[in-house]
């Protein structure tokens, strides 16, 4: 197994193969339009916080979000935006700081433009594989009917350029690591980390 989706928002009796401690993780889901009220979310649910998820949107706060490696995850970054919402800049500076760029599969279905959602997805995908950059697809199910099996979510991925196994499993998986070692308190700083005698 060791498929990975956070924003399962729901405890659904059969998982379709998500792994079960990944839909149980602490996942806190910051939407700010302001980088100080950002910031202020991020020093306050970042020691709760097993993943903390930016919902993106302005470039200015995308930048702010991939430049900041308490953030885990910047979930679609063109929302509200008439691209895609990432560029050579965030996809690099998103690569130096581990912070995943985030398709969520619900904003395919519900969409008008599913084509539209599809070419941004296909832009971000080869701008994360030109720079390293982590990426990985969600549900973002909140209820029974909106789960997708992950290998049907990573068939999608496969055939937009990327990689289906990294956007269902190793990159979320990943993430996982890091919020086991936050829980270990092994973590002094971000690139420091205490090890065990």
């Amino acid at each position: 197994m060791g498929f990975h989706d956070f924003l399962i928002n729901f405890e659904p009796e059969n998982t379709l193969d998500w792994s079960q401690e990944a839909i149980d993780t602490e996942t806190v889901i910051l939407d700010e339009e302001d980088w100080g009220q950002l910031k202020k979310k991020i020093q306050k649910n970042r020691d709760e916080a097993e993943v903390l998820v930016y919902l993106g949107g302005k470039n200015k706060l995308n930048r702010k979000a991939v430049e900041d490696p308490r953030i885990d995850i910047l979930l679609h970054p063109e929302n509200f935006r008439k691209d895609s919402g990432l560029n050579h800049v965030l996809a690099r500076k998103a690569a130096e700081n581990n912070v995943a760029i985030g398709l969520d599969f619900s904003k395919l279905y519900s969409s008008k433009r599913r084509d539209l959602v599809m070419a941004d997805w296909r832009k971000n995908i080869e701008l994360c594989n030109k720079y390293n950059t982590p990426y990985l697809i969600t549900t973002n199910a909140a209820e029974k009917e909106d789960l997708r099996p992950p290998r049907d979510l990573a068939a999608i991925i496969n055939v937009l350029g990327g990689d289906g196994i990294k956007a269902v499993r190793q990159n979320p998986g990943k993430i996982l690591e890091k919020a086991e070692k936050r829980r270990e308190n092994r973590h002094v700083r971000p690139g420091v980390e205490k090890v065990k005698e």
